[in-house]
């Protein structure tokens, strides 16, 4: 249907890592965004959009954030040894062994204090709730406005991988409407928001509709995503070169996010190097 839940794909140990870097990548550019916003109000000008190369604003109260993700610990992740090899497998079967990691962030449904610590008015954050229902990419190939038939439905040309960097309950989750990559897709009460353990996967169609959920708790709710696609492929929707400036005001090559990342799914890990038992030779 589109979605695949892949349970304790991520060591307990290694997603706590990964939060805290999520947290301090998050509080970099959140205190670039809270300056720049001061300074708007001080010179009188009206609120502009958050847009830059390391983050950008979703709907949803929702930041987008690819600032320093090709440093570690969220390098090479999905390497034959990496933290996320257990999704190798899954991948190589959607996408083939051939594939490149196009795009990684980190998308932070905020909570009610996590926006007003953002814009000094958490009256403005009752407006926030579930995300409008959207697909990251259509289907290939399609003119605008043609629905195609199912059957014409194209293998997966990209798969969007979700790992959530805290347990998900009253925090929220990510809503998908199962089914709906495919050609002539008609909306349908069939939904499914998994809610798992920390170290859970989601592996989903790049085309399937989706919406993340309310943030109902007191804490962020950080997911890291990675896209990865067969290697023809290219995302210039949501090319985060479309974004040129810095938050930071460098020059946009210093901000630019990580290259694409080519894998081959079939090279297995290098075993560890095992030492060579001491022998002792008789006299």
């Amino acid at each position: 249907e589109g979605v695949a839940w892949v349970r304790g794909a991520l060591a307990a140990d290694v997603a706590g890592e990964l939060h805290t870097a999520a947290a301090e990548r998050f509080a970099e550019v959140l205190r670039a965004v809270i300056v720049r916003s001061v300074v708007q109000q001080r010179d009188g000008l009206a609120p502009v959009p958050v847009r830059y190369a390391e983050v950008v604003e979703r709907d949803g109260g929702r930041f987008d954030v690819r600032h320093r993700m090709a440093e570690a610990p969220f390098a090479d992740l999905l390497g034959a040894g990496g933290a996320l090899a257990a999704l190798r497998e899954p991948l190589r079967r959607a996408l083939g062994a051939e594939v490149a990691v196009v795009a990684s962030g980190l998308v932070v449904a905020t909570s009610r204090e996590g926006w007003a610590e953002v814009c000094d008015d958490d009256d403005s954050w009752d407006g926030f709730g579930a995300q409008s229902w959207h697909a990251d990419g259509p289907n290939l190939f399609t003119a605008d406005g043609e629905a195609g038939a199912r059957d014409d439905t194209l293998p997966a040309h990209a798969i969007n991988v979700f790992v959530p960097l805290v347990a998900l309950g009253e925090n929220g989750a990510t809503e998908f409407a199962l089914g709906s990559h495919r050609r002539g897709f008609e909306r349908s009460p069939a939904r499914a928001a998994p809610r798992g353990l920390l170290g859970d996967a989601v592996l989903f169609d790049y085309r399937t509709w989706h919406r993340g959920l309310a943030n109902e708790s007191d804490a962020d709710r950080p997911v890291l995503y990675l896209v990865v696609a067969r290697p023809w492929w290219r995302d210039d929707r949501n090319d985060p070169t479309n974004n040129p400036a810095s938050i930071f005001g460098e020059a946009a090559a210093r901000a630019a996010p990580p290259a694409r990342v080519r894998l081959d799914l079939d090279e297995v890990a290098a075993a560890p190097a095992t030492k060579r038992p001491r022998t002792r030779s008789g006299s």
